[in-house]
């Protein structure tokens, strides 16, 4: 016992200097079931993660954080998906904040610093819908005619080009499938230029919104707008954002009109984050007890109303029990302990070690025996999910109603 703790420190000790290194290793396996340090399916610890955001449940967070942040995952880019998709709205200004603690050297204590600013903010369902909408479209490839508008076009059409003059009326009727269809449209099938799609947005909200009708006071404003437009685009460059979610953004934005005052940036309480600071480096007494004691919440039944890998799976539960090492197969801290114990993966789907010493040596480290667990231990990750309407997981999390009405049979992604 003794042994096997003196073992669990040092991991603890490498775990915080691999950690970077584990980031860096990419495996773009996204459409992958692909199982965390402790057993949990990623993309179900994603969703996880922002339930607890959005109810306000710090603790949880912290420990889905934790969760992806040790497993080696690309946290950073999923953080600002969170941000845009449902903070945005509300605090365009906090993006500064959460740009800032980027640039820093980054840790754990940087995502939690952001999630207890983030939780106390207001937050809103509509750039997060009608990205659920425009990747929707994406997927079936659709087409239609059903948005084009005829006849004369508006007098707050007169100073926009042609080809986004649809598009600047649904934005004026606050009609948000019109809006998806034509970004949609526009910047993925016709391939628009990004920059002339922006200036007539610009145009719109400067006539239309904020209401400047004095033509040089117009171009001093554009000339401004450009400038903030080509700055926007450099500090894009590096999180991974389509370009749809941007002009998402940028097109909710204009239709907010909440003009509450942000909230001020907190100061980082670490101490606020003892509980689980403890959990991660405390040793467990055996190796096949791991689960056991370091899960600490379950994956939700509402995550059935998400498209989750697991639906791809055959005798789902059954095949992670016999074979949990293959799926973890993908995942950055995994393929690192792979790597130091020459494991490798037969066509089956079978792990095989270089010899029965490496063998022996790997499962007394990570012999975590999910097929061994108890029901209740089992059930926090592969317990069944069963599918459930969109409006499930939303009625949940928001107060307000949707901006776009899906049908039944859709499901959200994340």
């Amino acid at each position: 016992m003794k042994y096997i703790q003196n073992i669990q420190k040092m991991q603890n000790i490498q775990k915080m200097q691999n950690i970077q290194k584990m980031q860096n290793i990419h495996c773009d396996k996204s459409d992958e079931y692909t199982l965390s340090r402790y057993l949990y399916a990623k993309d179900e610890c994603e969703i996880m993660l922002v339930s607890s955001v959005l109810t306000n449940k710090l603790y949880e967070a912290y420990y889905w954080t934790s969760e992806i942040y040790y497993s080696g995952y690309n946290i950073r880019d999923l953080f600002w998906k969170i941000y845009y998709d449902f903070y945005f709205d509300f605090n365009p200004k906090f993006e500064i904040f959460i740009r800032k603690k980027f640039k820093k050297v980054i840790s754990i204590e940087t995502y939690f610093h952001i999630l207890q600013n983030m939780v106390m903010r207001n937050h809103s369902s509509r750039i997060f819908i009608m990205r659920q909408s425009i990747e929707n479209l994406i997927r079936i490839k659709y087409h239609t005619n059903k948005y084009n508008i005829r006849g004369r076009k508006p007098k707050y059409c007169n100073n926009i080009d042609k080809i986004y003059q649809n598009l600047i009326i649904y934005i004026y009727k606050k009609d948000y499938d019109g809006i998806v269809y034509w970004l949609y449209k526009l910047l993925l099938i016709d391939k628009c230029e990004e920059r002339d799609l922006f200036t007539n947005l610009i145009r719109f909200l400067i006539h239309n919104v904020i209401q400047v009708y004095d033509v040089e006071a117009d171009n001093v404003y554009l000339e401004h707008c450009m400038a903030v437009y080509n700055k926007f685009l450099n500090i894009n460059k590096d999180k991974n954002v389509p370009n749809y979610l941007l002009f998402i953004s940028i097109i909710s934005n204009i239709l907010n009109n909440d003009s509450n005052r942000e909230c001020p940036i907190k100061l980082f309480d670490k101490s606020h984050c003892k509980s689980i600071y403890e959990n991660e480096n405390r040793c467990v007494d055996r190796i096949y007890n791991t689960l056991k004691e370091k899960r600490l919440y379950s994956v939700a039944q509402y995550i059935g109303s998400f498209d989750i890998l697991r639906n791809n799976i055959d005798n789902f539960q059954d095949n992670i029990l016999a074979n949990w090492e293959y799926y973890t197969r993908y995942t950055p801290c995994w393929i690192e302990r792979f790597r130091l114990f020459k494991a490798s993966f037969l066509e089956n789907g079978k792990i095989v070690f270089e010899n029965d010493d490496l063998l022996e040596e790997f499962y007394e480290l990570y012999g975590y025996e999910l097929d061994e667990q108890s029901k209740r231990i089992q059930n926090q990750s592969i317990e069944t999910i069963y599918k459930k309407s969109w409006k499930i997981w939303y009625d949940l999390h928001f107060k307000e109603g949707s901006c776009i009405d899906f049908d039944g049979d859709f499901a959200f992604t994340y």
